[in-house]
Order: structure tokens, then sequence, then C-alpha cells
């Protein structure tokens, strides 16, 4: 009989400097221990720990899976609602370049309070290759 598998698709690492103090070799030891064969990385607004992520992932033999924890405006007209967390996990190499350049163009153009915010109408035209 097969046993169902979890993985994680939501967790920040040491990355998330607001809310999380997970180091990645740490992460990587418990998920072997877990039995996991997969787990996404979704820090808030960033890919800083991707590299180290990834790698250990297939090292231990496990599926990494690059996504990333963002806040999203509301579309243009909608300006007094504030904006919501959402998680976006990347299918595919595009959704990875999707994802880059949607948080790339957030710091650049769209900040608010200090935070990178992409906005909805932006989604619509970088969508592939994300969930």
């Amino acid at each position: 009989m097969n046993e169902a598998r979890f993985a994680h698709l939501h967790l920040h690492s040491q990355y998330s400097l607001r809310d999380s103090t997970i180091r990645i070799p740490a992460l990587l030891d418990r998920l072997k221990e877990q039995g996991a064969t997969a787990c996404a990385l979704t820090d808030d607004s960033n890919f800083f720990g991707l590299i180290k992520f990834y790698r250990a992932c297939e090292k231990a033999g496990i599926k990494p899976i690059a996504g990333m924890d963002v806040w999203v405006a509301p579309e243009l007209g909608k300006a007094e609602e504030q904006p919501e967390r959402a998680i976006l996990l990347c299918k595919n190499h595009q959704g990875y370049r999707h994802l880059c350049q949607l948080i790339s163009r957030a710091y650049q153009e769209n900040r608010i309070h200090g935070r990178a915010v992409i906005r909805a109408e932006w989604l619509k035209l970088k969508a592939d290759g994300l969930l």
C-alpha cells in the first residue's frame, strides 16, 4: 500500500527576515527525517536562499520547488484596497523567469511602505509557468 506523501508548499527560511529563522541545512535534515520527496521554498518577496536550497535539495534527493510569498495590489482604480498575500509557485523555467521579472518590477516601481508589491494587472501578463 502506498502512503500519501506531504510536500511543504509554503515555507519561509532565514531569508524571510521578518518571520523565520529556519536555516536551509537544518530544514533539509528535517525533510529527510520525514521522508519528504519535494518541498517549496516561498520566502517573503525574495529568492535570496533559492540557489542554496536548490542545491541542498538535489544533494538530498528531494525535489526543489521554487516559489515566493508575494504581496499583490488590486488593479488600478481600486487603490483603496490593501495589498494581499499570494503564494506563487514556479512550474518551470519560464515561471521562474516571470516571477523574477515580477518581483524585480515591484521593487523598482511599486514599493508600498518599503514592501515590494506586485500589481494585479502585471500578473495577467506574466502568469505563464506560475501556479
